[in-house]
């Protein structure tokens, strides 16, 4: 295939739907990316909209969200809304004709994941699930190796994703209504991860969750430990947890060998990584005995958001549909363990995927 000069297209003019924190992160990432323009900006009211338009120097400010799809300067939405909110205006800026990147998790469950990826194929716009470690150079080094045989065929593999959560009573992550928990905002990333390792769909999944609190209608999942089967006899183990340290790393092993990686979002500017720099690089260990051992080469360091904002430019704009039904069965396949998660969780059972409502 003869790649396409991308530098040819203008920047793509993106609006943040939201002044979230992370939208800031996403912002302060992207400054000067070629890819992208940052033109717009829509909140709940003006005044927000405003103030965070000139902390960024963007160049138009929207009082709500509608505004802001009914801008026809904006070629595309980011959606960094609290969970519960991503299927809802997903749908509504593919309606209005706006490309989407949105935050992970892309819904709250398998159907709403669907409904979303039917809206924006109805109105012929991308739809993109944001995981900015997909793009580092770190997960290509991990799945080149994986899939080229170094370690043989995968038998296992653990992944452990933590941080102290530290005002509880004030973080949109430890309310029930609004989607929060551990799963949904770290699990998700290590199912991906597990999906991109592995290649497949496990048969099976037991979840054993920690609660919040023992009110059914207000807890949230602050620590949860997955399990995985496949119909190989391969094992899949996650960990993520919001009442504990920090901790972002992975084990994969084979028959032939073993990769540790710390599957990082960032590799430069940002604070995490900065903390933890001696351990983004992935390793491999080869032989039966692990007698035989080989770091990646360290690459380029980025930022995600930068390299995620710029993909999702070069999708859009050269309609790589193929990239996007990549992406688009790995976040389906994503969101039908996350289902089998909660199930699982709640139940107190091992759940078969093909038993799924």
């Amino acid at each position: 295939m003869i790649a396409m000069n991308t530098s040819a297209f203008p920047p793509l003019q993106i609006g943040i739907l939201s002044t979230a924190r992370i939208a800031d992160e996403f912002c302060e990432g992207n400054r000067g990316n070629p890819r992208i323009r940052i033109a717009a900006v829509g909140s709940r009211s003006t005044a927000t909209a405003r103030s965070f338009a000139s902390k960024h120097g963007i160049a138009r400010a929207h009082g709500s969200y509608e505004a802001l799809l009914a801008d026809p300067q904006i070629d595309a939405v980011y959606i960094p809304l609290p969970n519960h909110l991503h299927a809802p205006w997903a749908m509504a800026a593919a309606k209005a004709g706006k490309h989407v990147l949105c935050e992970k998790p892309l819904a709250m469950s398998l159907p709403d994941t669907q409904a979303m990826f039917d809206a924006a194929q109805s109105a012929q716009v991308m739809l993109l699930e944001g995981y900015p470690y997909w793009y580092q150079v770190h997960l290509r080094r991990v799945l080149d190796w994986v899939q080229g045989g170094s370690i043989g065929a995968v038998r296992s593999m653990q992944a452990h994703f933590s941080f102290p959560m530290i005002n509880r009573a004030d973080d949109i992550r430890a309310r029930s209504e609004t989607g929060g928990g551990a799963t949904a905002d770290l699990g998700c990333y290590l199912v991906s991860f597990a999906q991109l390792v592995m290649g497949k769909q496990p048969r099976a999944v037991h979840a054993v969750p920690v609660w919040s609190c023992a009110d059914v209608a207000t807890r949230v999942d602050m620590n949860m430990a997955i399990t995985m089967e496949y119909e190989d006899g391969a094992a899949v183990q996650l960990l993520c947890g919001m009442n504990q340290s920090y901790r972002r790393a992975a084990r994969i092993c084979g028959e032939a060998g073993v990769i540790e990686t710390s599957f990082p979002n960032h590799t430069a500017n940002h604070s995490s990584v900065q903390k933890h720099k001696d351990d983004i690089h992935p390793t491999l260990w080869r032989g039966a005995m692990l007698t035989e051992a080989a770091q990646a080469t360290p690459g380029d360091t980025a930022n995600g958001f930068y390299l995620e904002a710029q993909k999702f430019a070069d999708i859009v704009q050269t309609r790589d549909t193929q990239a996007i039904e990549q992406a688009k069965q790995v976040s389906l396949a994503v969101a039908t363990v996350l289902d089998a998660v909660r199930q699982s969780a709640s139940s107190g059972r091992r759940v078969e995927l093909k038993a799924i409502d």
